[in-house]
């Protein structure tokens, strides 16, 4: 249910962005960021939804799998953030081409100096790779550049701040709560933005704002930073609640009894909502969808 209404808001946001001719520059950044925000809203919780009921059915049959997601959302940095989304996906790229790539350029003429710069061009290698793994369209090859740029450009900044302010101090700065939740809210964003590759294509974007669209960007960069990091300060006791019931392995028996409660009550109010709304498509599971 929540999955649907996640894709129906970012259905009437993006039905209002081409509905209203040539608006103004805010009403294009807010319902740039809703349409953006809402479907990866969408995608996780139709992701990860999806995951927690696999891995809840295959407890209650007695067997134990992976959790795919992590609060992805609490990450304070892009890279942390893949540690967190798509657990599994993200653990296969670094074992099998991330660490077998570097291990090969290094046995290959890379050196001490140099590591830090092949580390981070095989991190951008990594996750563009990722990127169209989904699919080989353009849509995905944006996708991957965005994802390859992403967490190249973080590997760099975290190696420039070791370097220029020394390790203890950069570790001290990341422990201050504005920055955390600056990193949060920065993280958040460029995701969301990244995502917009998967519902629109920089074609359509331009034909909708023209030479205002980096503006646009900018500004929606901005804004989603800004709310990003406001609502995350308010999920943030709720994270440490779930982490806490999370390394409890009590908690996680009494966790999976509640979820398979949970999927029944689940089931059946899904059976009611399809045939009271058997008129309307619900979207379908994300890789379904890929």
């Amino acid at each position: 249910l929540l999955s649907a209404g996640c894709f129906f808001a970012h259905e009437q946001c993006v039905a209002q962005m081409h509905a209203v001719p040539a608006p103004e520059l805010a009403v294009s950044v807010l319902l740039l960021s809703c349409a953006a925000a809402a479907y990866t809203a969408y995608l996780y919780v139709s992701f990860s939804g999806y995951m927690d009921i696999v891995v809840t059915a295959a407890a209650v049959l007695g067997i134990r799998m992976p959790e795919n997601f992590d609060r992805p959302f609490a990450a304070e940095n892009f890279l942390e953030f893949w540690a967190r989304w798509h657990i599994t996906l993200s653990e296969w790229f670094r074992i099998y081409v991330y660490n077998t790539t570097l291990k090969f350029l290094v046995s290959h003429g890379g050196t001490r100096i140099s590591i830090t710069a092949l580390g981070i061009t095989v991190y951008f290698f990594t996750f563009f790779i990722m990127g169209i793994w989904h699919g080989t369209t353009l849509t995905f090859v944006l996708y991957g550049l965005a994802l390859g740029g992403g967490v190249a450009t973080n590997k760099a900044y975290q190696s420039f701040m070791r370097h220029r302010a020394g390790k203890a101090a950069y570790r001290a700065l990341r422990k201050r709560l504005a920055y955390r939740f600056l990193t949060r809210g920065m993280t958040a964003a460029y995701f969301i933005l990244a995502l917009t590759f998967l519902w629109s294509s920089p074609t359509q974007l331009h034909a909708l704002y023209g030479s205002n669209l980096w503006a646009i960007l900018a500004c929606s960069s901005i804004g989603l930073t800004i709310s990003s990091a406001l609502v995350l300060i308010g999920l943030d006791p709720f994270y440490r609640i779930m982490a806490h019931a999370i390394n409890s392995e009590n908690q996680k028996i009494r966790m999976v009894r509640l979820q398979y409660i949970g999927i029944l009550s689940v089931e059946l109010l899904l059976a009611g909502y399809l045939v009271w709304f058997s008129g309307t498509s619900a979207p379908d599971v994300v890789y379904t969808t890929f």
